[in-house]
């Protein structure tokens, strides 16, 4: 039977330990806006503080979210626990159980967030095969800001400790205490009265839309996010109707097409985290990639390029399926990977190529390995074949794989062993945190410069060594290179740190037998184009153009201004000309708005209105969402 008089300590202890939770999210919050401060320069003072006041709003509704266990075992304790100390006990480490793995997610993501631009939930997870050989090297290199948080976690562990009290109420004051409290831990979660309970869109709402991710926390989008969340669409009645609305422009008319009696070769170069940013001359800084800015000024080099993702496991889908990242969820680590789709290497290898992926990590990587299978590649060399082929080298950069210079010349040589026509795939590594350098650059490359920038340089000698070896090799000349980046690295500059920014990559197509004359396009161009550049470049379209997926269209193609395609904090984006359409996952609310882009000049068109962009995104997402669900790409 429990006492007629219940013991206070537990509830008053468990309000003091949620006060200093909301404080340390607080802080975490500070912490989070100080470390990706160059991603918020362009918010005014006001908006930055009332997104920090609207966030206490979302921490709330994410610390009673979290903490509903610990809430009931508060209201339980005092009915079977008479020794209050040893009741408190079991409290105090319950609620630091349930909520330390959340704070220290949270710290994570502060550290995350410069390579992705969003709040990060489950997907962070996903990269735990990729990282975790490098546990001790993170901490070792973020020594000082993981000291000083587990110093203060440990402290407001300590500043938390529960303590008896002598205060006491009756069974039935207790019992509505216990109503009060569960109806505050709902109105908290559900963020106040408002019709819908609150959702991480809402932080998009107030102050501003790019203040959003100040305002939320990391434990709120962990909770409210879905792994992989695509719902059938039906605004066109049916998919042909949408497909008809895009009127997807796969076969070019282009001139420039291939017109040699041998097959050409191809070779596609994925760069490392390669902004736009850090090849182009700015006001503040020339080129950091001479090498690179040299070879654009002689193949059709597109300024504005955009990648379809923001890590380096959406690029490879995007650049040999031709699919976007539309969702949450990587398409390779998602229940759709199976579905039918046609790789670019599976296509061409109808048509006598052999396809060969080079990656200088440690196989299994991102998956790539198998996802390079997956595509149709007859062959893929990562650091395992480097080391067989290599066994007394020294080349491992001592965390992920093989250094550019070197494994790009191994890749040169692989390919003159290799019968013509072949489609090869070289994805760098080094401009990679930890953005090591070999021993020989440590001393002499840009010593001045921050690490990233040494690398980014290191990566653009290690393609000039490249190319210096490729022009001796017969296969050089009759070969289509695409040069271009798997997303953008760390901003350097804070006018390139917007959500278009953050897609902006440079894209090249080079061939030294000048079949692509010298051309510096303003037309947007994407990742998701360069299967159909490539069909129409080696003359494959009018036979393989069913294959295609109908997101990308040719880069030679010349009566289109080309239009980008990517998801950006929780919308869907659709850039077309001059003008940009984005459209909230959440409720669907749809705008089109004018492009205003730091140092972005496009061909404008205006023979197409804000309503027929509009419903153009919408005919995507339908074809994308119902074609993944069903598996109806290709029947």
């Amino acid at each position: 039977m429990p006492p007629k008089k219940l013991s206070l300590s537990y509830f008053l202890s468990l309000a003091k330990m949620l006060i200093m939770l909301v404080l340390t999210y607080g802080v975490i919050r500070a912490g989070f806006f100080f470390y990706n401060q160059i991603n918020f320069e362009t918010l005014s003072s006001t908006t930055i503080l009332s997104a920090f006041l609207h966030g206490i709003r979302f921490d709330l509704s994410a610390i009673l979210a979290v903490n509903i266990p610990v809430i009931l075992l508060v209201f339980l304790l005092p009915l079977f626990f008479r020794n209050q100390s040893r009741g408190l006990k079991l409290l105090q480490v319950s609620f630091w159980l349930v909520n330390t793995p959340f704070i220290i997610f949270s710290f994570i993501d502060i550290l995350y967030y410069p390579f992705t631009g969003k709040r990060n939930g489950l997907e962070v997870f996903d990269l735990w095969f990729d990282i975790k050989d490098q546990i001790g090297q993170l901490f070792a290199q973020y020594a000082l800001i993981s000291l000083g948080f587990t110093v203060a976690l440990i402290s407001i562990i300590r500043i938390s400790q529960c303590k008896p009290s002598k205060y006491t109420i009756s069974r039935s004051k207790y019992a509505f205490l216990f109503l009060f409290t569960a109806v505050v831990v709902v109105l908290g979660i559900r963020g106040g009265l408002q019709t819908k309970p609150l959702k991480t869109y809402h932080a998009l709402a107030w102050p501003s839309a790019n203040s959003g991710d100040i305002t939320l926390n990391s434990t709120l989008v962990l909770l409210k996010r879905e792994k992989t969340n695509l719902n059938k669409k039906n605004w066109f009645a049916t998919d042909e109707l949408a497909y008809q609305a895009i009127k997807p422009k796969v076969n070019s008319a282009s001139t420039r097409i291939y017109k040699g009696t041998e097959k050409p070769n191809v070779v596609i170069i994925i760069l490392e985290s390669y902004s736009l940013e850090f090849v182009k001359d700015l006001p503040t800084h020339a080129s950091y990639t001479p090498f690179l800015k040299s070879l654009a000024e002689k193949g059709l080099y597109f300024e504005n390029g955009f990648a379809n993702g923001r890590a380096s496991i959406d690029a490879v889908p995007s650049i040999h399926w031709g699919i976007p990242k539309l969702m949450n969820s990587t398409f390779v680590r998602s229940e759709y990977v199976s579905d039918k789709l046609y790789g670019l290497p599976e296509i061409m290898q109808n048509h006598g190529y052999q396809s060969m992926f080079f990656h200088g990590a440690k196989n299994g990587s991102m998956f790539f390995d198998i996802t390079a299978e997956q595509l149709g590649f007859d062959n893929y060399y990562g650091r395992t074949q480097y080391d067989k082929d290599n066994p007394n080298h020294t080349d491992f950069d001592g965390k992920w794989g093989i250094f550019d210079e070197p494994f790009l010349q191994y890749a040169a040589q692989v390919m003159g062993q290799v019968n013509q026509p072949f489609l090869s795939t070289i994805f760098t590594i080094s401009n990679h945190n930890p953005f090591t350098l070999p021993k020989e650059y440590r001393e002499t490359l840009a010593v001045d410069d921050p690490a990233m920038i040494r690398t980014v340089r290191y990566a653009d000698i290690a393609l000039q060594k490249f190319f210096a070896t490729a022009e001796k090799m017969p296969w050089y000349d009759n070969t289509l290179f695409v040069i271009t980046a798997d997303h953008t690295g760390e901003n350097v500059d804070s006018e390139f740190a917007t959500q278009l920014g953050n897609h902006r990559i440079p894209v090249l197509l080079y061939t030294p037998n000048k079949t692509i004359g010298a051309f510096k396009s303003d037309k947007i161009v994407q990742q998701i184009d360069i299967p159909a550049t490539v069909l129409d470049y080696v003359g494959l379209m009018d036979q393989e153009k069913d294959k295609l997926l109908p997101f990308g269209q040719s880069m030679l193609a010349r009566d289109t201004v080309g239009r980008a395609l990517f998801f950006e904090n929780n919308q869907h984006i659709l850039l077309h000309g001059n003008s940009v359409t984005s459209m909230q996952v959440e409720n669907d609310q749809i705008n089109t708005e004018k492009l205003n882009e730091f140092l972005m000049q496009v061909q404008s068109d205006d023979t197409i209105t804000p309503e027929e962009l509009q419903k153009h995104l919408k005919a995507y997402i339908q074809i994308y969402n119902n074609g993944l669900v069903d598996n109806s790409f290709f029947k």
